[in-house]
């Protein structure tokens, strides 16, 4: 949240680079990188640490967007946040980037938080239930936390659905102290 602003601002004008038609290979290359730093939380202080030799450093970005579907877009991005030392916010351009490029495509990332693994067939009726609300598209990112109880929590960065077990038990709790 820290770097939000200016990474929203980075990402709008790196989109308007692209055309619709590039958007699902712009999505492939978000979710790589995303991946890529999500492993490896080290590489943003290393690519930005000026211990390092520019040449070494150079080379880390280089290997990072091989294989990249954008190449040139990336290490011109890249190229400008080391130059003005906001290497750092790579990471919130990337989840703007996502979230910007799945709204065009009428589609909706949401972390699906459930008390244990469930059957495809309960996945797609909670998805029903998600999509009515936020009428698009949902993908899920789904996690397990047993301390939901049972039911689901989804979540986006704009949005809460929270249809656990453990979140009624709160709310009759509070209703009995009322």
């Amino acid at each position: 949240m820290k770097y939000a602003i200016i990474a929203h601002r980075y990402a709008q004008a790196f989109l308007a680079t692209f055309s619709s038609q590039d958007y699902p290979s712009l999505y492939g290359d978000v979710e790589k990188l995303t991946a890529l730093f999500a492993s490896y939380p080290q590489l943003i202080s290393i690519i930005s640490s000026r211990v390092v030799h520019p040449d070494k450093r150079d080379a880390l970005v280089e290997t990072l967007l091989d294989g990249t579907a954008h190449h040139t877009r990336w290490a011109n991005l890249f190229g400008i946040l080391k130059k003005k030392a906001k290497i750092e916010i790579v990471p919130a351009i990337l989840r703007d980037l996502e979230e910007k490029v799945l709204a065009a495509q009428g589609k909706m990332k949401i972390l699906l938080t459930l008390a244990h693994e469930q059957s495809e067939e309960m996945i797609e009726k909670i998805r029903a239930i998600v999509e009515k609300e936020v009428q698009a598209k949902v993908l899920f990112d789904i996690t397990i936390q047993p301390q939901v109880l049972g039911g689901f929590v989804a979540e986006s960065s704009s949005l809460r659905i929270d249809g656990s077990i453990h979140n009624n038990l709160i709310k009759f709790k509070r209703q009995l102290l009322t």
